[in-house]
């Protein structure tokens, strides 16, 4: 192997630990029309890897969590108690060659919260691209990054579709104090 081969192996080890994960491009997909999910300015955010092989895992968790904060500039994101919360949970995210070509799949569970912890929002953002093996390209992280983008581009409009007010609604077959009774209360008398 040549001198700068293995140098070039040491430092992307050393660096990066060459993985495509770390090596995927930025995405964003703001709105000027909602600036931050249910009408709100504060939520929690939360993103967990859940992957069985958590390779560069902080440095995914940092892509994803940016990537979501970047599409709702006008949100302040914190940590507090008592503020909505969206959790993501990453549960892929890789790349994989099978013979000339590249798979890669990305998905994660997304769960938007009240303060109380009533689920607002959940949905998974699931997606898969094959890309042919080009030559003198980087088709792990090429494909890689195209499945992540379009989980972002689904998360951030899956989330822009939270409403404040579904945390006010009853649980079915619950009363509700501001309308008097529930339905199967009504229904046996």
């Amino acid at each position: 192997m040549p001198r700068a081969w293995a140098g070039l192996l040491l430092l992307c080890v050393l660096t990066a630990g060459c993985s495509a994960a770390a090596a995927v491009r930025p995405s964003a997909y703001p709105d000027s029309d909602v600036p931050c999910p249910g009408a709100l300015k504060q939520w929690n955010l939360r993103v967990l890897d859940r992957r069985a092989e958590t390779t560069s895992s902080d440095k995914v968790i940092a892509k994803v969590r940016d990537a979501i904060r970047q599409s709702f500039p006008g949100c302040q994101w914190t940590s507090d108690e008592g503020v909505p919360s969206i959790d993501i949970e990453i549960h892929n995210f890789e790349s994989v060659k099978n013979g000339d070509v590249w798979d890669a799949h990305v998905q994660w569970n997304v769960t938007a919260a009240s303060p109380t912890g009533a689920v607002l929002l959940g949905f998974e953002a699931d997606e898969t691209v094959s890309r042919p093996n080009y030559m003198g390209s980087d088709n792990e992280k090429e494909s890689l990054t195209e499945a992540y983008r379009a989980a972002v581009e689904r998360t951030a409009k899956g989330l822009r579709t939270v409403r404040m007010s579904d945390a006010a609604r009853p649980p079915r077959g619950t009363s509700d104090p501001s309308r008097g009774q529930s339905l199967p209360a009504l229904a046996s008398r």
